[in-house]
């Protein structure tokens, strides 16, 4: 799996704590060698958020993307009430 990231993912990354962000890195290793890796319950969104994805990165931490083919696009970051 390809990743590539929006810039607003990137600067929300920037402000979760030190171990916020390694539980992100340690959740995107899982996500890249498989994206439906039980551990990260990935499931499809709906509503407003329709067509996009997201997986857990830790307990009430959640990662939002859109998936075409190989290439995952990571949108957000955050809480459940943060990101959706």
């Amino acid at each position: 799996m390809r990743l590539a990231q929006r810039s607003a993912f990137r600067r929300r990354v920037k402000k979760l704590t030190p171990s916020e962000r390694q539980a992100v890195a340690a959740a995107l290793q899982r996500f890249a060698a498989d994206p439906f890796d039980a551990t990260l319950r990935t499931h499809k969104l709906s509503g407003e958020l329709a067509g996009k994805w997201a997986f857990s990165a830790g307990y009430d931490l959640r990662v939002v993307f859109t998936l075409e083919g190989d290439l995952a696009t990571l949108l957000a970051v955050g809480s459940h009430d943060e990101v959706h």
